[in-house]
């Protein structure tokens, strides 16, 4: 039973967002994908968001996005044919977890090591298909993110041309978290990101054009830097209080 008010109060955040998309997007930008992100919030707020318009969801913990999944086939088939949505994957990605999401997902945003884009690979070919992934780049170094270093991506888009199950399509990053004042900082994180996309399309395929960053708190900075896929959970569905 989806409630009323959770409704309303889902529908008026994405209203809000999708006003700021309109406004602060570049203007020779195709429109952007909102992601959203039901970590920690529950199945019915993924339906309630689907009914308003919204196709993408993302988790960042695999036994979280599985539980989902199962929870929705047990729902009545006529109940499921309502909806119509992908999953994306988000969160940092064990080697062990890859046979659990692969043919699952629609997008992996967060490639950080050339051993696990092999593992996707090898995963992928057994399974007869083609994962399409984002290499995660650490643009800040910071040390308590993953990701590869600016300067290892040559040699990692280089290396990946030989495998014939992953389609890379493009970069996924993260700014730091800086306060209120000095969220303006991220957009220095997400010009280079751009840099790097554009660096690297000429460089390595045409196909090579997505740019995922931003979430609640700085996605209007990402916006202005041509993000095509932004990640928000807190402004859509609140703060995360809800537990599997």
């Amino acid at each position: 039973m989806l409630s009323n008010e959770r409704k309303e109060q889902i529908k008026s955040n994405l209203i809000k967002i999708h006003q700021n998309f309109e406004k602060y997007q570049l203007p020779d930008q195709r429109q952007p994908q909102l992601i959203c992100v039901s970590k920690n919030h529950p199945l019915n707020d993924i339906l309630i968001a689907n009914q308003l318009g919204e196709k993408i969801f993302a988790e960042n913990r695999v036994q979280e996005m599985l539980k989902k999944q199962e929870m929705f086939m047990h729902l009545p088939e006529a109940e499921r044919e309502k909806y119509d949505f992908k999953w994306h994957f988000i969160g940092t990605l064990q080697k062990n977890k890859i046979k659990d999401i692969v043919g699952l997902v629609d997008l992996i945003h967060s490639v950080h090591s050339f051993d696990l884009l092999e593992r996707i690979n090898k995963v992928s070919k057994k399974r007869g298909l083609i994962s399409k992934v984002l290499i995660q780049v650490n643009i800040a170094e910071e040390e308590s993110k993953h990701g590869f270093k600016v300067e290892e991506l040559e040699s990692v888009l280089e290396k990946s041309c030989e495998m014939k199950n992953v389609k890379i399509m493009g970069l996924m990053t993260m700014a730091p978290f800086y306060e209120d004042a000095e969220v303006y900082k991220s957009q220095i994180i997400f010009s280079k990101a751009r840099e790097l996309l554009n660096q690297y399309q000429k460089e390595y395929s045409a196909d090579f054009n997505q740019l995922s960053m931003g979430m609640s708190h700085d996605y209007i900075y990402a916006l202005k830097e041509g993000a095509t896929f932004i990640r928000i959970g807190t402004d859509i569905f609140g703060e995360r209080n809800y537990l599997m």
